[in-house]
């Protein structure tokens, strides 16, 4: 009886790795690709109304400049920077309230050139400092009790669809009893003192959780790029190394043939190239063909 079972997983496997090596051909690189993404301003759902650092900026400013910190720090996504994010703000007439709704979200996104769109809300914030007397006479001492709560809630849309394909949230309660480390309004004055802060402790635990169970999620997005040139000496795609991409990845080309506008089309494999070059700072590459004859300015490279 084992030795049977023994027999049937080792079909299995076989079976599971000659299905691999007929998509790919044997000893092809895949690509291990990193998700472009923008990052909007969070909303400020906490109801202090505070400033952040200087007048001007809520809670919300401060809280995705965090989130972006964390998100970049991770080494899983290319972020688009905030001062080109802002320029196509300005050029379509937006302001940070127009994309905390998905399909504006989206529509940014896919001018900026990104896989997502995140957006998101600061749903908690409280620090609270309360004084408590023990003891009498002489001995009586005061015991200083700070307390601080952050929640954050995250939403990752897809900018072809519209559609929130990942959702991420995390609250945090923090407490210290001794010397007060002040009120709320003096520690958003300075990140230094923020950081330094039970406020600034319960941030990072919630940034951390929130980064490692956002991840995973945007991974599973589809990813595509555009054959932008195709010739007698080559291909060159719309993507490089800012996105992960490096010398011996092996990349399958379709053909998109719209059926319906925008959201009905069909695909058809034409081919597959490999990564030979990275050209313009990342943001392309050089392709040898591997497979296939026709392939033309226009067709989608996808991982498989």
């Amino acid at each position: 009886m084992k030795r049977n079972v023994a027999v049937f997983v080792l079909t299995v496997l076989l079976t599971t790795f000659a299905f691999s090596v007929s998509l790919w051909g044997q000893g092809d690189q895949i690509p291990t690709i990193k998700r472009t993404v923008a990052i909007f301003t969070f909303e400020d759902k906490s109801g202090h109304q505070v400033h952040w650092g200087h007048p001007g900026q809520n809670l919300g400013n401060g809280m995705s400049d965090i989130f972006t910190t964390y998100l970049y720090e991770s080494g899983k996504c290319r972020i688009i920077e905030r001062q080109q994010l802002d320029q196509v703000l300005k050029e379509q007439g937006m302001g940070a309230s127009d994309i905390l709704d998905p399909t504006t979200a989206a529509k940014i996104g896919k001018i900026l050139g990104v896989d997502a769109g995140i957006i998101g809300a600061v749903t908690e914030f409280a620090y609270v400092q309360t004084e408590k007397e023990l003891g009498w006479g002489p001995a009586k001492v005061t015991i200083i009790e700070d307390e601080a709560i952050v929640g954050i809630n995250i939403r990752a849309i897809d900018i072809n669809t519209g559609e929130i394909i990942a959702v991420a949230e995390s609250r945090k309660k923090k407490k210290k009893k001794g010397i007060g480390l002040g009120y709320e309004d003096k520690i958003l004055k300075s990140k230094s003192a923020f950081d330094e802060s039970i406020a600034g402790e319960a941030t990072r635990e919630v940034m951390s959780e929130i980064v490692k169970e956002i991840i995973p999620q945007l991974n599973k997005l589809p990813w595509k790029t555009e054959i932008a040139k195709a010739d007698e000496s080559g291909v060159i795609i719309r993507a490089g190394s800012k996105v992960g991409l490096k010398a011996g990845d092996v990349l399958a080309v379709y053909r998109v043939e719209m059926l319906v506008e925008p959201d009905i089309f069909e695909e058809t494999k034409v081919g597959k190239i490999k990564v030979v070059k990275d050209l313009g700072e990342g943001k392309a590459s050089r392709c040898e063909v591997v497979e296939g004859e026709n392939i033309q300015k226009g067709d989608i490279a996808k991982v498989k």
